[in-house]
């Protein structure tokens, strides 16, 4: 009963506001696309024969050092992404985050679901887990994007949510400007776990929207290892 009222919800929402690509505002078929075929066709995979198989970060042929895993703490397994944060990307971004569209969190996890990165951090993984907002932030966006990517995904692949086990316990400055040592000494002792039992013995993949050096998720794989978690992996959807 449940199911067949959602579904009349999502025809009607569909025939008051048809689905649009997210960017260009062009044609899909239905409200589970994110974009269009031209807008899909820009859109660049992290996958890569050639790639790191911890961060998914591709060789640059110079040195078998992977700088991105180096920026990494040990507490931290496979970190993937989706995509690169470049084409269509930044502007679902940049609306999921900060035009109030959290309903694009669905098509987002759809495409990540549906990506082959999912299998290796998503699949193995007993509870998702959204890096958390401090709580004043959250109150003026209204939502936390990561949490809704989340809760979509776990649907999607019928694996359980946690989303009150992790919180932030301090405002850190945003992360954009600052250097790769900056956002570690931004977030550092930022996270704390409020329910230890939720996380124990269990493995654990972090979810976000954008990846840029892995100090968040560096430091929230810190609190949730400190605090029993077997494996901690993350997956977000975009890579700068």
């Amino acid at each position: 009963m449940l199911g067949a009222v959602k579904a009349a919800g999502a025809c009607l929402l569909d025939f008051l506001y048809p689905p649009a690509c997210a960017v260009c505002r062009g044609k899909v078929k239905d409200g589970s696309e994110l974009l269009c075929a031209c807008c899909m066709e820009k859109l660049l995979p992290l996958a890569g024969a050639n790639n790191c198989p911890r961060c998914g970060m591709p060789a640059d042929g110079k040195t078998s050092e992977c700088h991105l895993c180096a920026g990494l703490d040990s507490s931290l397994g496979t970190v993937l992404s989706t995509a690169w944060f470049m084409g269509p990307v930044p502007d679902v971004v940049h609306r999921l985050k900060y035009q109030g569209m959290h309903r694009l969190a669905w098509p987002i996890a759809r495409l990540m679901a549906g990506y082959p990165a999912a299998a290796s951090v998503v699949e193995p993984a007993d509870i998702l887990v959204p890096v958390p907002l401090y709580f004043w932030r959250k109150l003026r966006r209204g939502y936390n994007q990561s949490e809704k990517i989340a809760a979509a995904l776990a649907e999607i692949c019928g694996k359980e949510l946690e989303t009150g086990a992790l919180f932030r316990i301090r405002n850190t400055r945003t992360q954009t400007r600052l250097s790769a040592n900056q956002r570690r000494l931004n977030v550092a002792g930022a996270f704390r776990v409020k329910k230890p039992e939720a996380v124990a013995r269990r493995v654990v993949c972090l979810i976000d929207d954008v990846l840029t050096t892995g100090a968040t998720v560096s430091a929230c794989a810190t609190t949730l290892r400190e605090s029993g978690a077997r494996r901690v992996m993350a997956y977000t959807f975009a890579r700068v």
